[in-house]
């Protein structure tokens, strides 16, 4: 892990403690218990050394790593999120998408990165099962109607296909 700057307090382990939360959660231990710690962290270990071990997971959290530095580096947004770190709970099935983004001129995107590596990298594209597909969709449609509902906003996922590099000339053009 780095090192905190001098002067800064320490960030909150959020994160980490609602993945304690909801180990202690699903294995009916109080968060209390002077044994959860010891016992998280033996459930943990097979499956980080299982998630390092698996290099499309690796590759695919590296990309979007970079995508968010990309668009970080641009600027051009009101707001950057990501958006597929946790738990989604609603009436109907939802698969949340890597990232939104809240644009200057308030548009929303919906953003889901993948890597794709080709021999042709103007030619690359990738694809998605319709399942996948729909589920990203669900999520455009609950945002869509969130955003009507608080804003002017738009938002959406479509069918097509989309190239980082047209995002990352749209981001580039936004006021």
């Amino acid at each position: 892990m780095s090192e905190k700057p001098s002067g800064s307090p320490a960030p909150k382990a959020f994160d980490l403690l609602a993945s304690l939360a909801a180990f202690a959660q699903a294995n009916r231990i109080a968060l209390n218990d002077p044994t959860l710690i010891d016992r998280f962290m033996a459930d943990a270990r097979p499956k980080l050394e299982t998630a390092l071990a698996d290099m499309s997971l690796v590759h695919g959290s590296r990309t979007e790593r970079l995508f968010e530095a990309t668009v970080l580096t641009l600027g051009r947004f009101k707001m950057f999120k990501t958006e597929d770190i946790g738990r989604v709970h609603g009436a109907m099935k939802a698969g949340a998408p890597d990232f939104r983004v809240v644009l200057n001129d308030g548009e929303q995107w919906l953003i889901e990165v993948k890597n794709v590596r080709s021999q042709k990298p103007l030619k690359q594209s990738t694809t998605m099962s319709a399942a996948y597909l729909r589920s990203l969709q669900s999520m455009r449609k609950w945002s869509a109607h969130r955003s009507s509902s608080q804003s002017s906003g738009r938002s959406g996922i479509s069918g097509r296909s989309c190239r980082r590099s047209a995002f990352a000339a749209r981001m580039a053009a936004c006021a």
